[in-house]
């Protein structure tokens, strides 16, 4: 049986008037049950889920196995964000040096936390008892299993660098998730977070299949500007953003749209995965970086005083 759906107010602004952006969403990339609404406050601009599946509810929509992140790496894609971890490595020195608490929401198998230098003390947070098992075998890091909303941190712990990547769209309140993550933190510390931007050119090409969309797991989706307020409000500064560049959410557009129609076939060869259409759709994706309207942005956040 599907949950009840629960009606809530604006996370941003608190408050209750909204207008229809997407009506009767449905989940085209792993087939659960259920159609859902997307709306957009009037008030302050944030799209979000309304009516959502309640956060007690919402783990009904991550099947075993089937869920991306929690899946083993093909090799190839592996290699490939290996080496874009090598310059986010260089990043995270540029801003909290060689040495510090490092600590990532959402570590899923704890890949890019095994990626780091042994100067930092690495801590993970992740959800999914499977993932959070296989990141903590591995010896480097510190691993909890446990939701970001739910978790008591050590109280005794400060985090000099907090990374969530893909995951504060999935958290039931991001006004919530900031003020927890500046009590993480101490005066200077950073946070850096990628998440999906809702003015993409890849959201208007694919509408309510566009991939970053994915509800019912996503209960908002920011743009630049809500995502500022929400710093803003919580004292932190940004001190950059950047735009992803690269072909992901391009292909799994199309492959959800095919997916929707029934186009297996379509759907399997419209896939990250295959090569030859990752490199066809890498040309666009640049250039959409470029124009800050590709789909997913990484701001750094620093903690005022």
């Amino acid at each position: 049986m599907e949950p009840e759906l629960e009606h809530v107010d604006c996370d941003l602004c608190g408050k209750d008037d909204s207008r229809p952006v997407f009506e009767g969403v449905t989940d085209s990339e792993l087939g659960v049950p259920g159609a859902f609404d997307i709306v957009a406050c009037n008030g302050c601009g944030l799209i979000y889920l309304n009516p959502r599946v309640p956060p007690a509810d919402v783990h009904r929509y991550y099947p075993p196995g089937s869920y991306g992140p929690y899946q083993r790496e093909n090799p190839l894609i592996l290699a490939l964000k290996h080496w874009f971890w090598r310059r986010d490595k260089r990043s995270i020195e540029a801003l909290i040096g060689s040495s510090g608490a490092i600590l990532e929401v959402g570590c899923a198998r704890g890949d890019f936390l095994n990626s780091l230098s042994n100067g930092y003390a690495l801590y993970g947070l992740e959800p999914d008892a499977t993932a959070a098992a296989i990141a903590a075998g591995r010896g480097r890091a510190t691993v909890w299993q446990g939701s970001f909303e739910d978790f008591t941190f050590p109280p005794e712990l400060r985090f000099d660098l907090v990374i969530l990547a893909f995951v504060l769209e999935h958290l039931p309140s991001v006004r919530v998730a900031f003020e927890k993550l500046r009590r993480l933190g101490k005066a200077g510390s950073k946070l850096v977070i990628t998440t999906a931007n809702f003015d993409s050119w890849e959201r208007k090409c694919f509408g309510r299949y566009w991939h970053c969309l994915d509800a019912p797991r996503h209960y908002c989706v920011l743009t630049e500007a809500t995502f500022r307020e929400y710093a803003r409000m919580h004292g932190f500064s940004v001190l950059s953003v950047t735009y992803s560049r690269v072909p992901n959410d391009w292909i799994g557009g199309i492959g959800r749209f095919c997916r929707a129609r029934d186009w297996d076939t379509l759907a399997r060869f419209f896939n990250i995965r295959n090569r030859a259409v990752a490199a066809a759709f890498l040309p666009l994706s640049l250039l959409a970086g470029l124009c800050k309207r590709s789909s997913r942005f990484t701001f750094v956040l620093e903690r005022d005083a």
